[in-house]
């Protein structure tokens, strides 16, 4: 192996090694920014801020992945949560996270580590209120 190929290999394993350092520090309720493209059809893109929904118990797991539902400044009720009672989860812009957004539960998805930021910045945390409004809209849906 030459030295050039050497190098990427210790370049790969300090990144993979940086990231699930990285991956273990991320909580249930924590929002952070990813970038959500490509999308499909009606899915969520752009780089916008997401909630980690995940048990933390799955996150010490070190899979690499994050369930996340994604963040929107659109505060509108759309069709979705008028036809199923579904009450918006808003969050006011507090800490890092600039905008007041609400939580789009709707939109759950599993997303790599590689699709968030770097440096990875925690915008900030939801509170228990929040998560609790957060639980009751995901079992509406599911």
């Amino acid at each position: 192996m030459d030295s050039f190929n050497i190098f990427c290999l210790i370049s790969f394993m300090t990144a993979c090694l940086s990231q699930s350092d990285w991956s273990n520090n991320v909580k249930s309720g924590d929002v952070l920014i990813a970038n959500l493209d490509p999308s499909q059809g009606d899915e969520m893109g752009k780089r916008r801020p997401v909630v980690v929904i995940q048990n933390d118990a799955i996150t010490a797991l070190n899979l690499q992945t994050f369930v996340v539902a994604p963040l929107s400044t659109k505060m509108h009720l759309r069709p979705i949560e008028h036809d199923l009672g579904i009450k918006l989860v808003r969050i006011q812009k507090r800490d890092k996270l600039k905008d007041d957004s609400v939580i789009l539960s709707d939109q759950i998805r599993s997303i790599s580590v590689a699709r968030f930021d770097q440096p990875h910045t925690i915008l900030t945390t939801l509170t228990i209120l929040e998560k609790n409004l957060l639980r009751e809209s995901i079992d509406r849906i599911l």
